[in-house]
């Protein structure tokens, strides 16, 4: 900061940079919202200000007229918002990550959907009956493997496999021990 006897009786231009972000003259600027403020308009703005070592700093100014008997004064409100602008540039460097993710997964996503619609079509026009299982339950099937055991396929997923097989009539083949052994075979 500066020292009080540094800041006392000088104009607003005197502590400011030629031109305020955008690239408006800070002179121009500053009367055209001063005689804004002393026809009774209030105003509230952005302003640059520089530190005592010559660097910029933003401020927030509210400007507003008021009357002490027939004499007409501005009072200005100024606070330091150097940290508000710095967490504004966060969120907004936050934003732009968030942002470039968020188009990452969406080309991911679009990947992944032309894979998965490569897969489904010849699986799903398959003459073979093709089914995945997860944790014992089947959780795709296509519509040949549904037909295979007489369902339709909203039958068929969701179920156990175990539930599409059955055991047949036993079935009588001879082996050297007992010629006439009786055992079954799974029908799937």
């Amino acid at each position: 900061g500066r020292p009080k006897n540094e800041i006392t009786g000088r104009s607003v231009l005197d502590l400011s940079p030629e031109f305020q972000p955008g690239g408006k003259n800070s002179k121009e600027m500053a009367d055209r919202l001063f005689t804004a403020a002393l026809f009774g308009e209030p105003q509230s703005f952005e302003w640059m200000y520089l530190r005592a070592d010559g660097t910029p700093f933003p401020t927030e100014i509210s400007l507003t007229r008021f009357l002490v008997g027939e004499t007409v004064y501005l009072q200005a409100s100024i606070r330091d918002i150097t940290l508000r602008k710095l967490d504004e540039d966060e969120l907004r460097e936050a934003y732009g990550r968030i942002s470039a993710a968020e188009k990452e997964l969406r080309l991911q996503y679009t990947a992944l959907a032309e894979t998965e619609e490569m897969f489904r079509n010849p699986v799903e026009n398959s003459p073979v009956g093709v089914y995945l299982q997860q944790d014992g339950i089947i959780r795709y099937a296509n519509p040949r493997f549904a037909e295979m055991f007489g369902y339709v396929r909203d039958e068929v997923v969701g179920r156990s496999f175990d539930d599409f097989i059955r055991i047949s009539n036993p079935v009588t083949t001879p082996s050297p021990d007992h010629p006439t052994h009786q055992h079954t075979c799974p029908v799937w």
